[in-house]
């Protein structure tokens, strides 16, 4: 409690930074924050260049008519507790319980109008730490006609035909005035796939998608059969039926970021 000032107050971090490379020299540059804890102003040379409100999400930000060799950036947080509660005074419609924690938590209040971890307003066995910094990675990119945004592959089963697919989605962001043309190539060993597609992608951020047909799968259930159970214990039910449980107590003591 006596440190409790800390996360009812607003913070700001700065800094001065060179730009890692000739910026005439690429047609487009974006600050990447991979992990903001959590409500923030990002400015860059004195311009507000984005804001953010959620712990969870990868932000980028256009900063190609910003950036300089030499450069100023801030990034100002409002405090954790006092945004949450400013939201749930917003929030008029119905009461979203828990409004506040049980008393001996000593915890803070309206921790579900946030998308910030949980458990740092307090938790039944961690402490009240609502933080706030930067927790992930910082960084500057910069690229010519074309970038990959993101690249994803989800599977799903059409029970009708009994046919498992592959989804594969890749968006681009195409800074070429033309559009340019080029080939996807698939190649996934393990379940014997090899194919080639065209496509062709214009200017601005667009997305591609492309469905395969997955001709044999091995299924399994989940703690009987091999796989890799990652962080878990094991326990036995009635003495009978083995089980995994996730690792879930854990409270994570990596975005501790106190200001």
């Amino acid at each position: 409690l006596a440190y409790r000032w800390i996360s009812l107050d607003n913070w700001t971090y700065s800094r001065t930074f060179k730009a890692p490379f000739n910026i005439r020299t690429w047609q487009k540059v974006i600050l990447v924050f991979e992990g903001v804890d959590t409500v923030a102003q990002i400015v860059v040379n004195n311009l507000t260049v984005g804001k953010t409100d959620n712990m969870f999400q990868t932000y980028k930000f256009d900063v190609t008519d910003v950036i300089k060799e030499v450069n100023t950036i801030e990034v100002h947080f409002l405090s954790a507790i006092l945004y949450a509660a400013q939201q749930s005074k917003i929030h008029q419609a119905y009461k979203v319980p828990p409004e506040c924690p049980p008393p001996v938590q000593k915890g803070e209040c309206h921790m579900n109008f946030i998308r910030k971890e949980q458990c740092s307003f307090s938790w039944d066995w961690g402490p009240s730490f609502p933080t706030q910094g930067i927790w992930k990675d910082v960084r500057i990119e910069a690229y010519n006609l074309y970038h990959l945004v993101y690249f994803s592959v989800t599977p799903f089963y059409e029970r009708n035909i009994q046919q498992w697919h592959l989804q594969i989605e890749s968006k681009f962001d195409v800074v070429s005035k033309k559009p340019i043309a080029g080939f996807l190539a698939v190649n996934i060993p393990e379940l014997r796939i090899q194919q080639v597609f065209p496509g062709q992608l214009l200017p601005g951020e667009g997305t591609i998608a492309f469905l395969m047909n997955v001709s044999k799968v091995r299924t399994i259930f989940v703690a009987y059969g091999e796989f890799s159970s990652g962080i878990a214990f094991f326990s036995v039910l009635d003495a009978k039926i083995p089980a995994y449980f996730p690792h879930d107590s854990q409270i994570p003591e990596d975005i501790v970021n106190c200001g």
